[in-house]
């Protein structure tokens, strides 16, 4: 079941359907023996675990994996991440991935990225600050910042 979820995150989207017998094949590429019936007790799993995997029959019949970000909301997202002047480059390579990791590889083929501003100026203790800070705000700690001039 769990290489199906990742067969459907990678290979589809709206514009892009697996039929069944393509998915069969897929999983036997991949040495996972799997009927029709099995694949579809897979997808209904999926489905009740909250995967938006959705059934089309025009123009052709098969499943897809509807994903949570657009490509323009990837690429605003990315953008953004890249170009923020509080991460440092392992950071931000790292949030980059995870964010992209969010679309199949026929939206990745349509992302642009703007070039990077060299504008950075990297606070390796950032991400954990804001980690011990958001576990306090969560937990209703109390806060103090100390301003340096």
């Amino acid at each position: 079941m769990k290489y199906l979820l990742q067969l459907l995150k990678e290979h589809t989207d709206e514009e892009h359907i697996l039929s069944m017998p393509q998915i069969i094949a897929l999983l036997d590429e991949a040495e996972i023996e799997a009927d029709r019936r099995s694949v579809y007790r897979s997808l209904d799993a999926l489905q009740r675990c909250g995967y938006d995997i959705r059934y089309v029959r025009t123009p052709l019949q098969g499943y897809y994996l509807s994903h949570d970000l657009s490509v323009a909301d990837a690429v605003i997202t990315v953008n953004a991440v890249r170009d923020s002047i509080s991460l440092d480059e392992q950071t931000s390579a790292r949030l980059s991935g995870l964010i992209l990791d969010q679309l199949s590889s026929y939206q990745k083929d349509k992302v642009y990225l703007t070039p990077k501003r060299d504008n950075r100026a990297p606070d390796s203790e950032l991400m954990n600050s804001l980690s011990v800070l958001l576990d306090a705000i969560h937990h209703q700690n109390p806060v103090t910042f100390r301003y340096f001039d």
